[in-house]
């Protein structure tokens, strides 16, 4: 079964127990109904009633409505749970298909500026048709956060970095947990916000100390006028009702001041606790399913060690109480019988000093939990895809790979091979407009994130050895700072070479798309060889794409893309892509053929119009 279909199974036998319990749920509804009229019918008419016959229809009408109300909740959640599942099978399908439309917004966006932010634009990591949205199972803002961490930041050791393919090698063969934990996480309906609110809430038990003793004679206090006011209904005298009302007026007193302090301590934690229950629920699949290999394994052994889940299950459900207050009558009620604040506020303080030792741990296992499920889920719905090899040995190849496509292309990505065998390796691929270059570098520079994230690429065979990737592609100029282009450019490039020249770190890959293209030819050449020598004495790989094959310099390996120009019938240009990257540099352009064909009609440009790379081809020859 492939993966589409097994998607397709699952959103189909989803679709039909959601609406077996939504049939359900509407009889259910009818019949709790029914027994609600029938129990107040009851009530007004027993005083005509045998008294035997009236107590039998209204105990069993209150009796089953209470059994119906009951039903009817697991009827519900039967509902949801098949909703959820149905969505997130179909969410699994767009995926593949790359209906991007179909996708909900990645989870996660970069927010912290520098080169996290400037890769993820430039390789399109994040933002509309992202690599997030094909990571985007489960859709936790949790998990995107940490998977974007990984992506983007320098990258981990060889160690981390295997462990974490051994969970996704494993975890790819597990599809059913895989969509349970994405239909949880579509269940929990996480907000990009939710991340920070999650970082409130394990502020908020982290800032916790020991119950203060002020609490515990509070809750006493609180128990003693209970006490009084029961005293006081049962004395059945003014007497009695005054004490009635002592009690009422000290509980609304006591449970006011109460209330100031939850408010103050919980304040900033109200949108993480909506989702905590699904975090939880998450947890507890994770900690039920069978012990994974690697990085994943370890997160559920100390998960059950801990008990963890257990636990903050216990938080959630006190947490959950103060949700009372959205019940006017009801929590009005419940603090002038039973001084309900006063208890929540003790209980809340006691449940984060006792949670206070494992709150962060849980997050940030879960953080990680969730990264693997969504590399494993992509390697799944992708089972062509494999798992690299790192090697970081003086005299491994720093890349090596054959039939590199694009993730984001779908099937109609064309593979290429990309090698970078030695330290200093740079290719310069030159060639016509639209032909590929682009695309070719984004290939290898998001393959490369993804295998340094620890998920699977887009490759039949890849090797590398860990690197930092440094890229210009996407720069622009800055009018409210008086960046022009071409000093942006500068800028971009003197922050990869001083990176480059770093010793302590990793080897830099830099990936320049028509580097220093702000300025005119001579100088841009003359720069960019220059440019690539300081790069290339760092020990620094990468790619350069450009329409002058000339920027190359003599330790740099030439390739191109091509294009074939003709024309129809109608004497009107055609252009044709094979999207192959070939050994050398590019011998033609297409650019006035491009201008002919989509801005002006054929007059326009002379028929014996000169190929503008016939000098630099010569020139070339001349240099080789």
């Amino acid at each position: 079964m492939t993966p589409t279909e097994f998607y397709r199974a699952e959103r189909d036998q989803a679709d039909r127990e959601r609406d077996g319990a939504a049939s359900r749920a509407r009889v259910l509804s009818r019949l709790r109904l029914f027994l609600m009229l029938l129990a107040v019918g009851t009530a007004l008419v027993s005083s005509r009633m045998p008294p035997a016959l009236a107590w039998t229809l209204g105990l069993g009408a209150v009796t089953g409505f209470l059994v119906a109300v009951q039903r009817h909740r697991r009827v519900l959640e039967i509902e949801r749970a098949a909703w959820s599942r149905s969505r997130a099978a179909s969410d699994g399908i767009a995926r593949i298909e790359r209906r991007w439309s179909d996708l909900a917004p990645p989870a996660a966006s970069t927010e912290s500026g520098g080169w996290p932010e400037r890769i993820a634009r430039d390789l399109g990591v994040t933002g509309d048709r992202s690599l997030m949205h094909l990571l985007g199972a489960p859709r936790s803002a949790l998990g995107a956060r940490r998977l974007l961490e990984w992506l983007l930041d320098d990258p981990a050791s060889i160690d981390v970095l295997e462990r974490r393919q051994q969970s996704v090698r494993v975890l790819r063969g597990q599809e059913r947990l895989l969509l349970a934990v994405a239909a949880n996480a579509q269940r929990s309906a996480e907000r990009p916000s939710t991340a920070r609110a999650i970082s409130a809430f394990v502020a908020w038990c982290e800032d916790a100390g020991s119950a203060p003793a002020s609490a515990l004679l509070s809750r006493a206090l609180s128990v003693g006028l209970v006490a009084l006011g029961v005293t006081g209904a049962l004395l059945r005298s003014d007497v009695g009702n005054a004490l009635i009302a002592l009690s009422i007026a000290g509980q609304l007193v006591m449970t006011g001041a109460a209330r100031r302090r939850i408010n103050q301590r919980t304040k900033g934690t109200e949108t993480a606790v909506s989702q905590l229950d699904g975090l939880v629920r998450i947890s507890e699949q994770l900690v039920a399913a069978p012990d994974v290999e690697g990085g994943f394994g370890e997160i559920q052994r100390h998960m059950r060690t801990e008990r963890i889940t257990g636990t903050l299950r216990g938080l959630v459900r006190v947490l959950a109480w103060n949700d009372m207050r959205y019940s006017p009558l009801s929590h009005w009620m419940a603090n002038a019988l039973v001084g309900f604040d006063v208890h929540l506020d003790a209980a809340l303080e006691q449940a984060r000093a006792r949670h206070k030792p494992v709150a962060r741990a849980w997050i940030e296992q879960l953080s990680d939990a969730l990264a693997l499920l969504s590399l494993a889920t992509m390697a799944f719905e992708h089972a062509d895809w494999i798992i690299p090899r790192f090697d970081d040995a003086p005299t491994a190849a720093p890349l090596d790979a054959s039939t590199l496509a694009h993730p984001l292309l779908g099937e109609t990505a064309v593979p290429n091979d990309a090698r970078l065998l030695a330290p200093g390796a740079t290719l310069v691929v030159s060639g016509p407009n639209m032909a590929g270059k682009t695309t070719y570098l984004r290939a290898i520079g998001i393959n490369v994130l993804l295998a340094q994230a620890g998920g699977a690429v887009r490759a039949e065979h890849m090797q590398l050895a860990r690197c930092r990737v440094r890229s210009s592609i996407r720069v622009e100029d800055d009018l409210g700072h008086g960046v022009s282009l071409f000093l942006a450019e500068i800028l971009r490039t003197r922050d990869i070479v001083t990176d480059a020249e770093n010793a302590a770190a990793p080897r830099v890959m830099f990936l320049f798309d028509e580097i220093l293209h702000g300025t005119n030819s001579e100088d841009r050449r003359l720069a960019t060889r220059a440019v690539q020598e300081r790069l290339q004495r760092a020990g620094a790989v990468g790619v350069v794409t450009t329409h002058d094959p000339l920027i190359a310099t003599g330790a740099a390996v030439s390739l191109h893309f091509d294009a074939e120009i003709g024309r129809d019938e109608e004497s009107r240009p055609t252009l044709r892509f094979d999207y192959r990257v070939a050994p050398g540099p590019a011998v033609r352009t297409n650019a006035l053929a491009l201008v002919e064909l989509y801005l002006s009609p054929s007059s326009v440009i002379p028929s014996g119009a000169r190929d503008p790379l016939d000098d630099d081809r010569q020139e070339h020859s001349t240099l080789s």
